[in-house]
């Protein structure tokens, strides 16, 4: 056995095995990952231009066990929304540092004045919507933070955070 957790071994043919740790999972359980991971295989390579992330891992009998019989009558009840946290956090210590040199009062001010201003301006009326991406570029500073906030208090977007070390030049 390798130092791994599972190894799944494969000839030229595509035939093989899984080798697996017994203090780990049962035969079952190893089994089920085969078949997934079989499933997975298959559907790349059907359509090898599948983004990862939208094949399907589960086959319907166990995604109806997770959904229906694992969640039973979980109901889920919306949370706190993050600039509904920050006007609180903002009303208990408004004069509290915030991020930089700007207080709780004051990002949350600024916060708010660019949200009313994205919404006057069309930010909702040109294609922002529920579910839809807002883009910032700007540098890591007490703004970007206004702007995060700002672009959250509208209510109409959803947050995709990615990380870029550097801007990438655009040619015409």
């Amino acid at each position: 056995m390798s130092a791994g957790i599972a190894t799944l071994l494969l000839d030229a043919t595509g035939t093989g095995f899984l080798e697996y740790s017994r203090d780990l999972f049962d035969r079952a359980t190893a089994r089920a990952l085969v078949r997934r991971l079989t499933r997975l295989l298959d559907q790349a390579l059907a359509d090898p231009s599948r983004p990862i992330g939208r094949l399907d891992l589960l086959d319907a009998a166990e995604r109806r066990t997770l959904l229906q019989e694992w969640n039973g009558d979980l109901v889920s009840e919306p949370g706190a929304t993050l600039p509904g946290l920050f006007e609180e956090q903002a009303r208990r210590t408004p004069g509290a540092t915030a991020v930089g040199d700007l207080i709780y009062a004051e990002l949350n001010a600024r916060a708010n004045r660019l949200a009313h201003k994205l919404i006057a301006y069309g930010l909702i009326a040109y294609g922002a919507r529920p579910g839809g991406v807002v883009a910032l570029s700007l540098p890591r500073t007490p703004d970007l933070v206004a702007a995060l906030l700002a672009v959250l208090k509208t209510g109409r977007p959803t947050c995709r955070w990615t990380r870029r070390t550097r801007p990438t030049a655009s040619t015409t």
